[in-house]
């Protein structure tokens, strides 16, 4: 995948990081410039990009995304639910504000929803965020969620 220059998931996740920051505002493919930056540090390439935009969630909202990146990059809401050690409520709140931020897609899928992540490279970097030993934890929950599910 280029990294920078023609490739429209760059640019996207790029003027996602400038509406984070308020300075953007609007709606997409409205979008108009809020103020201007004291400031612009824009990673060189996607992989940066994505990884500023996670570094800056809100902590149980980082720690959601990584969990589910090892799920992988679709999962059931029933997997999820094994795996994930949240109240319903809260849980859907989480995954509203990681749609909102366009790290996470939604969709129907019978006989329940399926979500699954914005592009491969968002999983990716998520997944590479966390350490080792708690992505060894968290496989070994999603392996036992699929066994007790399927």
């Amino acid at each position: 995948m280029e990294q920078t220059e023609g490739n429209p998931f760059f640019l996207e996740e790029v003027v996602q990081t400038l509406v984070e920051e308020q300075v953007l505002c609007g709606a997409r493919g409205r979008y108009r410039l809020n103020r201007l930056p004291a400031v612009l540090h824009i990673p060189t390439n996607v992989q940066g990009v994505l990884s500023a935009r996670i570094y800056r969630l809100p902590p149980i909202q980082k720690t959601l995304l990584q969990t589910l990146a090892v799920i992988g990059k679709a999962f059931t809401w029933s997997l999820m639910r094994h795996v994930v050690d949240l109240e319903d409520d809260a849980l859907h709140g989480l995954l509203a504000r990681l749609q909102n931020g366009e790290f996470l897609y939604e969709r129907p899928v019978f006989p329940e929803l399926e979500y699954s992540f914005k592009h491969a490279l968002t999983q990716e970097v998520a997944y590479g965020s966390l350490l080792k030993q708690s992505r060894e934890r968290l496989h070994q929950r999603t392996a036992e969620a699929i066994e007790t599910l399927f």
